[in-house]
């Protein structure tokens, strides 16, 4: 997995902005909200093709990618209720060098993500023809298993997941620079537009 390198000004510079500023709602909430909770996942689903090619097993990429709480385990069981998903490590990713806001919106403490939130139902509602609904609900509800990870056929129906959902933050990006009450900054909107240069490479 080849991925690009972010410019250390811009890095710096996106580090630098101020996410609780509604005038940047565009790059917060689309970009740095649900477009890095989709890098996430794309992350997630391109490096378990290296079990299906037998470079690592999938105990080992479970332990390295510290994912836990799948169905069937007891942890954290009471949020089953509203979350079929599972949970995982941030620190595997940070350290391959991909940028990643301070805040991601469903990690429920430090370095810890949620994979398949149920609040990601408004990314595939009515409303979105543009996307393949169909495969973001099976994807949200999906009841998750550690040996998902290891079916060729839920891995590429994983990257399709992911690569919908950033369709959806990039045009929510650009909707809201037209139709928000308030104006982002054109020096913020330039620099959402580099971001998403850079996470549309890793996106794939």
């Amino acid at each position: 997995m080849i991925l690009p390198k972010l410019d250390s000004k811009l890095e710096k510079s996106l580090i630098d902005i101020d996410i609780q500023n509604e005038d940047n709602y565009a790059l917060s909430h689309e970009i740095f909200w649900y477009g890095a909770d989709a890098v996430i996942h794309s992350y997630l689903f391109q490096k378990a093709q290296e079990i299906i090619t037998g470079e690592i097993s999938l105990t080992d990429f479970i332990e390295k990618q510290e994912l836990h709480n799948f169905v069937g385990e007891r942890e954290l069981i009471s949020e089953r209720k509203n979350f079929n998903g599972f949970y995982g490590s941030l620190k595997p990713i940070r350290e391959e060098g991909i940028f990643l806001p301070a805040a991601i919106s469903h990690s429920s403490e430090e370095h810890i993500f949620r994979y398949f939130a149920s609040d990601y139902h408004n990314r595939f509602g009515f409303g979105r023809d543009n996307v393949d609904r169909k495969l973001g609900v099976e994807m949200i509800e999906r009841s998750w298993t550690r040996d998902d990870l290891m079916n060729p056929e839920i891995i590429a129906k994983g990257l399709r997941f992911t690569q919908e959902m950033w369709k959806t933050c990039v045009e929510g990006f650009e909707w809201y620079l037209e139709n928000s009450n308030s104006v982002q900054p054109e020096q913020i909107t330039v620099l959402g537009r580099e971001l998403i240069g850079y996470y549309t490479h890793i996106i794939k």
